[in-house]
């Protein structure tokens, strides 16, 4: 039960983490919104990234270099500091994996401004995220971001954008809701799975189509 959990937060994180950033009216260009959002992204992820990632450099360099430690800790890798190290370490949390969704969030902030015209066009919106459903079904990933990541943010940016009224407002039924609750778990469920028989099929034609 507690590993069903964990699997659902992430992806909530990012449906949440997208219908907040879009929440406002992005059709009003000059508004400045997105801009004081982005900056405010820097203090209340970018900063806290950075630091919980040196504190894990640091943290695996010196149990690396110490002399009580097992022979097979951390592979019996001992962690020098060098520019390769501290870049890795710091930006891209070599030594703080669980921070991957963290990295994944900023990748989302920072390209915000380029969701957002997307966004902007309701279609567009609905055929980049069947696009990127079919991407993440089959296993495609960005070099950046993990295109799950990406689905989510956009699923949340556009229920923030065309449905807000829906889920703001307080008289929703019962029945709605839990229609809604049972697709998302549905989409958890699917990436859980893996969905095997698209893998095969996929295995299967591109040979041939490529």
């Amino acid at each position: 039960m507690s590993e069903t959990f964990g699997r659902v937060a992430v992806p909530f994180f990012f449906l949440q983490s997208g219908y907040w950033m879009f929440r406002y009216d992005i059709f009003e260009e000059k508004s400045g919104i997105l801009k004081r959002k982005l900056k405010k992204k820097v203090v209340s992820i970018g900063i806290p990234y950075l630091i919980w990632n040196t504190f894990g450099l640091l943290f695996i360099i010196i149990l690396t270099h110490l002399p009580c430690m097992p022979s097979n800790f951390y592979g019996g890798q001992v962690v020098g500091i060098t520019l390769e190290t501290i870049f890795h370490g710091i930006f891209l949390h070599a030594f703080y994996l669980p921070y991957w969704f963290m990295q994944d969030l900023i990748v989302l902030t920072v390209f915000s401004p380029v969701l957002v015209k997307i966004l902007r066009n309701r279609y567009m919106t609905y055929v980049t995220i069947v696009v990127l459903f079919i991407f993440d079904m089959l296993g495609i990933n960005t070099p950046v971001c993990q295109t799950n990541s990406i689905l989510l943010f956009v699923i949340g940016g556009m229920l923030s954008v065309y449905h807000e009224e829906y889920w703001e407002k307080t008289n929703s039924s019962l029945r709605e809701i839990t229609i809604y609750i049972l697709l998302f778990l549905i989409l958890v469920a699917m990436k859980w799975l893996e969905i095997p028989y698209v893998s095969v099929i996929f295995s299967t034609v591109s040979p041939i189509l490529f």
